[in-house]
């Protein structure tokens, strides 16, 4: 009895302990959201990269750690709560000779599982949609490489067909060798003139991102070639059939 009345006038720990438990599960819960944000920031970075088709060594960084640290955070809530269990309560200290006594109505079904399952979920959600904008980036730039590469090729191919004009018409042996090539009343010389001119009106100051556009430039470019290399080899035949000597 002198017992029982001492163990009551002792102050009690479990209104502490349960603000404790409380608060310790608030804090849990912000670092599951904080967590499933820096997921979601990471993929966003990601996507932007994709959109934008910047290859930013900053921005990859940043998108990396976004997307390790929401890892990391979301692999510690899943451990505290596999180790605290579903409802959180350490059952372990309860003892098992104190009385039994009426406790109430039932308690309502505990979805507090509900809450992890959802943030793994997400998480998996935004893993996968970063997956997704990193691989169709690297395709993308992949992509545009090789466009560009054609587009330089087809540039160099006009540009060689440019210069072979501006010799053919400032050359004074052209009289001698392919006069042909001077006269624009010829159907082959006249050919050479419209193929460059079409060539050129398809080569903008930007490359453009329509893949058909660059590869009718790149057609172009090359009958603009083959359009004077054939005048060329027409005039120097004619010429030599006139007994004009050959250069």
């Amino acid at each position: 009895m002198i017992t029982s009345l001492l163990a009551a006038d002792q102050p009690s720990d479990a209104p502490f302990e349960q603000i404790a438990s409380k608060f310790l599960g608030l804090v849990w819960a912000l670092s599951g959201w904080v967590a499933l944000a820096a997921l979601l920031c990471g993929a966003a970075v990601f996507a932007y990269q994709k959109w934008t088709m910047q290859n930013s060594a900053g921005l990859g960084a940043l998108g990396g750690v976004l997307a390790l640290a929401g890892c990391g955070a979301m692999a510690a809530n899943l451990i505290n709560w596999a180790l605290a269990g579903p409802t959180g309560e350490d059952t372990a200290g309860s003892d098992p000779s104190a009385p039994v006594t009426d406790a109430g109505p039932a308690a309502a079904p505990d979805f507090s599982w509900i809450w992890p399952v959802l943030g793994v979920a997400a998480a998996g959600g935004a893993m996968w949609a970063m997956i997704r904008a990193m691989r169709a980036r690297s395709a993308a730039r992949a992509t545009r490489a090789a466009q560009l590469e054609r587009w330089n090729q087809g540039v160099t191919v006009l540009n060689q067909v440019a210069a072979a004009i501006v010799e053919a018409e400032t050359d004074p042996g052209t009289v001698l060798v392919r006069p042909l090539m001077l006269d624009l009343t010829d159907e082959v010389t006249a050919d050479i003139h419209a193929t460059y001119a079409k060539a050129r009106a398809l080569c903008p100051a930007r490359v453009p991102d329509d893949d058909a556009l660059i590869t009718s430039f790149v057609q172009a470019a090359h009958a603009a070639r083959t359009a004077f290399n054939r005048a060329d080899v027409k005039a120097r035949s004619k010429a030599a059939k006139q007994n004009k000597p050959l250069r």
